[in-house]
């Protein structure tokens, strides 16, 4: 009997134990799960601050808010963007604080005003450069209800990405999400509460669910003496399994888990009773099993008593206790494998839960690349399910058609978890762009973490970013727009407040207002008075009585401080505002030149009051409608009349006087400019003088008035006595056809003597070397040098022959001048010399932008080809020859170029290159006829140029240069 209740009392412990280990593993995990939920979401909210952080359109509303805390328009757009963050992420409170911690801007809701900064977070987040969360506190609010909040800090970085312009404090309400984690019911059994608790000064604080899941949560306060209680007893540090009795007063079995970073811990408890109860029937159990084993033993003492076999029984008998112990454990097995299975599928549900909840679209994938689950939103947001994406290689071909952008992409995304896993780096979200379902595109921002405990997999967030992009474009082009017509505008624009606790200031100014008044943005804006003080005191104080009367004004002031006499016009148009402010709006603009135009006319309306009277220039002036001529007293004089001589002066005064043939080309002349089509008129003409001889005018008008209808009404002009003008041209035009009568006569000369002179001169050569063959026997050396010399001389003479016919030549026979590339005339010539550049290995340089010239395409490809050509032969024998053409404008004409670093020249021997038959070098050193060079004269005469060399001397080298005339635009297009 003893023995049998021993059993008992064993198999009850034993499974008592179980019971109670099953419990404590439960218990654990739902404190577990509840942990890992409240990080999640503290990470999110995060991820939220870091998407504000690096919102580009919020940090740059925030730095000109920062730069400028006083404008009321950047203040207010600030205000209403933060209030929309309020709404959407659930803050109570977001504050912009500066650097050194003061306060800039405040956006709260009605419990926000309740909560103070955390300067201790705000610190850590300025100096660590990054996002930081604060622990979960509690505070009363005004009508006794229960205010949570968690505080966020994070730096906003100015331009350079480096310096800190403002610090973003932003007070989370966690309420709702605390409520649901411990009333979260579907893991919770019924009799099973889920706590959090913390200790504060000498009591501890529980958080508990209410009965309504709507209503608020509900805060304890129990002293520490209070050991009994399982907060207490987590307070002090006792961390997993606690048994104690709970605030209701009943006896339970608890589990307390730590917050990370927390000093919050999650408490799970559940009842004794209930597990007595369970073990109550652990003990029933036990006791079928004991009797079930006494059956068993009377049916092996039966079998033994049957058989009489010792031997056999106890084998039996070892038998059925063997069986009975399997059965036991079976049915623990099966107890267990139930409790395990009811266990997986309340985690699953609590997951599914919570991620189909989220709003937020998350994939978990394992390092195969397997994706193991989709949430609702991702299916929603990219309209694929988990079987359109079972893997990476399935959501890559279908999120980025494109290979390249989905290869990179991919490579990028690989980096970053690799730091995330090896360096346990922060994972930076991932801006990329995913083409759903449907075939559109939406804009995201990735982000990846390894589940804690699960290293094999990582969850992915995608955050759609799409319409923030959308929005973002539009506002960057609007705000684009606006600052491009703010700078397009020629004036400067302002506004500036008069307050009504009269303090004054600029609201805005724009940066051509500041430009024009050679002053700062910040400076006028800490010293508004500071804007006047460039000008005198007479015009600040016309400036400040205009101000007064709140009226539109108009004011003109001259600046009498750097930039000096600088002439301004304002005007501005005062508003009263509903707060009592006034604030005037007005343009700024700089009226310098028109100034400066003005006083210019003054000046030359008195100049040409002047002229009027000057002795030498007739004027005029006529009214085309009635006819009537108004002219000065030289008008008349130039005719040798008087004015009054002339009676009543007409038009039809000058047609009388002007000469027959003249008339009708003035008239033509005059109806071209009515018509709009000259600028001006202007016309030479006889006139019919006083002694009956014919004298030259030049006259010269332009329409003053017109019509409506362009009709011309008054025109003035005047009248220049030209005739000795017209004498001299006369007498030079004869003296030119003379001149050119007396060139021709040369050439047709120089051309006959060469030309005539070469026959002779071929027959001497001729005969000479008949003689030398006849008399080879008989003649001796003396003869034949003789004869050698009388040869020689022919052939110079012949050669100094051609080369005065080529040089007769120039501008008679080559092409006719025409626009062409100069470069066409350059490579033809380096095509003529090439045999000459490969002989003496010359390396030749071509720089400059070759223009195009008016010039005769053969003659310039000759000048290029002698200047190249005499580089080439007068060369030095060891050094390579180095030539270098260039090119560049000079004022109204080209210069160019040809420097070798051949033999050089001389300085005081350059006034003889470019003279007929002139050479500085020997003929038996160096080939040439002495014509080259001043062929190369003529034809830069030709082209209405000047050629000149220069040199440092003797074996330095030298440069020859030519110039020739651009050619216009209006030349081209006649041409």
């Amino acid at each position: 009997m003893i023995a049998l209740l021993v059993m008992i009392s064993m198999i009850t412990m034993s499974l008592n134990d179980s019971l109670h280990s099953k419990v404590s593993q439960h218990l654990a995990n739902m404190s577990a799960e509840r942990a890992d939920l409240f990080d999640l979401w503290l990470n999110e909210r995060l991820g939220d601050v870091t998407v504000l952080q690096r919102d580009p359109f919020l940090n740059k509303a925030i730095l000109e808010y920062a730069r400028s805390p006083e404008n009321t328009t950047l203040e207010n757009n600030l205000t209403e963007r933060l209030q929309g963050l309020i709404s959407t992420y659930s803050y109570h409170q977001i504050s912009l604080l500066s650097p050194d911690g003061k306060t800039l801007l405040k956006v709260s809701t009605d419990v926000g005003d309740l909560l103070t900064e955390n300067e201790q977070l705000i610190q850590r987040a300025l100096l660590g450069a990054s996002s930081l969360s604060s622990d979960l506190y509690v505070i009363e609010g005004r009508n006794g209800d229960l205010v949570f909040s968690l505080d966020l800090a994070a730096p906003i970085f100015g331009p350079d990405g480096t310096t800190p312009i403002a610090i973003m404090a932003l007070h989370v309400d966690p309420a709702s999400f605390l409520r649901k984690i411990i009333s979260f019911n579907e893991s919770i059994q019924n009799s099973e509460e889920i706590l959090i608790s913390r200790q504060q000064d000498d009591h501890v604080l529980i958080i508990v669910p209410t009965q309504d899941k709507n209503a608020s949560l509900q805060l304890l306060r129990r002293p520490l003496s209070q050991a009994s209680l399982p907060a207490i007893q987590s307070a002090a540090g006792h961390q997993g399994s606690i048994t104690g009795i709970d605030y209701r007063g009943d006896p339970v079995f608890a589990y307390s888990h730590p917050l990370e970073n927390s000093q919050w811990s999650i408490l799970v408890k559940s009842p004794q009773n209930e597990l007595r109860a369970l073990q109550w029937e652990n003990m029933l159990l036990a006791l079928c099993v004991i009797a079930v084993i006494l059956i068993l033993a009377a049916l092996l003492y039966t079998n033994y008593r049957s058989t009489r076999r010792r031997q056999g029984l106890e084998v039996a008998l070892d038998d059925q206790r063997e069986q009975a112990e399997l059965l036991r454990k079976l049915i623990a097995s099966e107890r267990e494998l139930r409790h395990s299975q009811e266990q997986l599928a309340n985690s699953e549900l609590r997951f599914r839960a919570v991620m189909d909840n989220s709003p937020v679209p998350v994939a978990l994938l394992d390092r195969n690349g397997t994706v193991a689950y989709v949430n609702l939103a991702f299916e929603q947001t990219f309209g694929y399910q988990h079987s359109d994406v079972p893997t990476l290689t399935a959501w890559r071909s279908n999120a980025y058609p494109d290979a390249s952008y989905g290869q990179s992409v991919e490579e990028e995304w690989t980096r970053r978890l690799r730091l995330l896993e090896q360096e346990n780096a922060p994972f930076q979200p991932l801006e990329v762009h995913i083409h759903c379902k449907n075939g559109t595109v939406k804009t995201v921002l990735a982000e990846a973490a390894y589940l804690a405990g699960l290293e094999n997999l990582y969850v992915s967030t995608f955050y759609d970013i799409t319409s923030r992009k959308q929005i973002e474009a539009e506002l960057g082009a609007l705000t684009s727009e606006y600052a491009q017509v703010i700078r397009s505008l020629p004036v400067g624009i302002f506004r500036y407040r008069i307050c009504t606790d009269g303090r004054e200031r600029f609201d805005y100014v724009s940066d051509l207002w500041c430009e024009q008044l050679g002053v700062t943005r910040q400076s006028v804006m800490a010293d508004p008075a500071s804007a006047l003080r460039a000008f005198s005191s007479e015009d600040v104080t016309r400036f400040w009585t205009f101000r007064r009367q709140k009226e539109h004004f108009h004011w003109q002031g001259q600046m009498v401080a750097p930039p000096a006499h600088r002439w301004l016009e304002v005007e501005a148009t005062p508003q009263i505002l509903e707060n009592g402010d006034t604030v005037w709006s007005g343009i700024q603009s700089d009226i310098s030149l028109r100034r400066q135009i003005e006083e210019a006319l003054t000046f030359e309306r008195q100049s040409l009051l002047n002229i009027l009277w000057a002795p030498d220039v007739g004027t005029w002036e006529w009214d085309m409608h009635t006819g009537a001529l108004r002219i000065n007293e030289r008008w008349a004089t130039i005719a040798g009349y008087t004015r009054a001589e002339l009676g009543e002066i007409s038009i039809e005064t000058w047609n009388r006087l002007v000469h027959p043939e003249d008339g009708s080309r003035s008239e033509k002349l005059l109806k071209q400019h009515f018509l709009g089509e000259t600028n001006h008129y202007e016309c030479e003409v006889r006139l019919r003088h006083k002694s009956g001889r014919w004298i030259w005018i030049l006259d010269r008008g332009k329409v003053i008035t017109r019509d409506k209808q362009g009709v011309p009404l008054t025109m003035a002009g005047t009248h220049l006595d030209i005739t000795s003008r017209k004498q001299a041209e006369a007498i030079l035009t004869q003296q030119r056809e003379e001149l050119s009568r007396s060139n021709n006569e040369l050439e047709q000369f120089a051309y006959a003597v060469s030309h005539d002179l070469r026959q002779p001169l071929r027959m001497v050569h001729s005969y000479i070397q008949l003689l030398e063959r006849r008399l080879q026997d008989i003649l001796n050396d003396d003869t034949r040098g003789m004869m050698g010399y009388a040869r020689e001389g022919a052939i110079r003479m012949e050669t100094m022959l051609v080369s005065l016919l080529e040089y007769s030549r120039v501008g008679r026979s080559g092409e006719p001048m025409a626009i062409m590339d100069s470069t066409d005339a350059l490579n033809e010539a380096l095509r003529f010399l090439q045999p000459a550049i490969g002989e003496a290995n010359a390396r030749i340089t071509i720089s400059g932008d070759w223009p195009t010239v008016q010039a005769s395409r053969d003659e310039l490809t000759r000048l290029f080809q002698n200047l190249v050509g005499n580089a080439l032969k007068y060369r030095l024998e060891d050094r390579v020859p180095e030539l270098t053409l260039s090119v560049q404008p000079e004022e109204d004409h080209w210069l160019f170029r040809v420097q070798d670093n051949g033999i050089g020249i001389a300085p005081e021997q350059t006034s003889r290159l470019f003279k007929v038959f002139q050479r500085l070098q020997s003929k038996d050193k160096y080939e040439g006829s002495g014509v080259g060079l001043a062929i190369c004269k003529k034809i830069v005469d030709h082209h209405n140029g000047q050629i000149g060399v220069e040199s440092h001397g003797e074996g330095e080298g030298c440069t020859f240069f030519f110039t020739l005339p651009m050619v216009d635009s209006a030349t081209a297009s006649h041409l």
